[in-house]
């Protein structure tokens, strides 16, 4: 490494430290908020330089942007709450919210340090070389249907795991459509229609999102992207039309929606069921067909990550109330 890139890499583990701390010191909600969505950038970035650029991508896409916007739209219906909210209305949170005392500081600085610790003696025991299943992988790269080694792992040797991930954002889902009073997404109020600059991003950026889903979705076969990045953009489509005061998933029948939700789900089970009736074990692909039977995967996760994450963030908007459109001129 040269003398600039060590460089590079200690103000940016620097500067990665003292937004960590700030975030816990700040005292308003909306500086902490941006503050995360910062770290979770520069987080990308210290995975690119780790060569991790698959996890780069999900912390930007996951970490950064849309858990970005989540807690950006919750921070706006808290402070309607709170501060605008109608008289006799209750508090969500009437429990009261006490700092930490002393000792409870003191107990969780010292938990943070003494993991902090264990984390740098395990780096110093780790080998130079490459080490754990890397060989392993590459031996298998050649049959497993696609060039790049993060997807044959997601989608070929541990596929299990990708759907077992698959479920639980399914169940997320459902769980949370389980305690709505609509869970058809009926009644639900939409921000305030978007003025004339966001509409017009609105008809340019649209069509390149989906553009650069379906891209992320076939460059994850030899390159870093695949489902999980292409179903991030999708997500990314859907609550940025429902910020811009459009509707879009509410738009698709009950059913329909259901389907997109389970389809990822459903395709795993279905190929696992067919491989089993065929003699093989569960998700043992052939071979010869590996490549279709994962570009397949892909597009379902693809779909049912995109349709889960906009469900989730539509579904935090109680119907029948809401905020009030942000004053663009106090």
């Amino acid at each position: 490494m040269t003398i600039l890139g060590w460089v590079l890499d200690g103000t940016l583990a620097a500067v990665l430290l003292l937004l960590a701390l700030r975030i816990i010191q700040v005292r308003g909600l909306f500086q902490a908020v941006v503050l995360f969505i910062a770290f979770g950038l520069l987080m990308a970035l210290a995975w690119v330089r780790l060569s991790a650029p698959d996890i780069a991508l999900a912390e930007a896409g996951i970490g950064a942007a849309l858990t970005g916007v989540l807690l950006v739209d919750t921070l706006h219906y808290l402070r309607w709450t709170t501060e605008g909210r109608p008289k006799g209305k209750k508090s969500p949170t009437p429990w009261p919210i006490r700092a930490p005392d002393f000792w409870l500081r003191l107990a969780t600085g010292g938990l943070a340090a003494g993991t902090f610790l264990l984390l740098v003696l395990v780096l110093l025991e780790l080998p130079g070389g490459p080490a754990g299943l890397t060989s392993t992988v590459d031996g298998a790269l050649p049959g497993a249907g696609v060039d790049h080694p993060v997807t044959a792992v997601l989608l070929n040797f541990r596929s299990l795991d990708t759907m077992l991930e698959l479920a639980v954002l399914v169940a997320a889902v459902m769980g949370v459509l389980s305690v709505m009073r609509t869970p058809d997404f009926s009644g639900l109020p939409l921000p305030a229609t978007a003025d004339g600059v966001v509409r017009w991003l609105l008809r340019s950026l649209i069509p390149l999102m989906v553009l650069v889903a379906g891209y992320l979705l076939w460059l994850g076969s030899f390159a870093p992207g695949g489902a999980f990045q292409s179903g991030v953009v999708v997500a990314a489509m859907g609550v940025f039309l429902w910020l811009s005061g459009r509707r879009s998933l509410e738009l698709l029948p009950a059913v329909v929606r259901g389907a997109l939700l389970v389809v990822g789900l459903s395709a795993f089970l279905v190929v696992g069921a067919v491989l089993l009736a065929s003699g093989r074990e569960f998700l043992e692909y052939p071979g010869e067909a590996a490549g279709g039977i994962i570009l397949l995967l892909e597009l379902a996760g693809a779909l049912s990550l995109g349709v889960g994450l906009t469900a989730l963030f539509v579904a935090l908007h109680p119907p029948g109330e809401g905020p009030p459109p942000i004053d663009e001129h106090p």
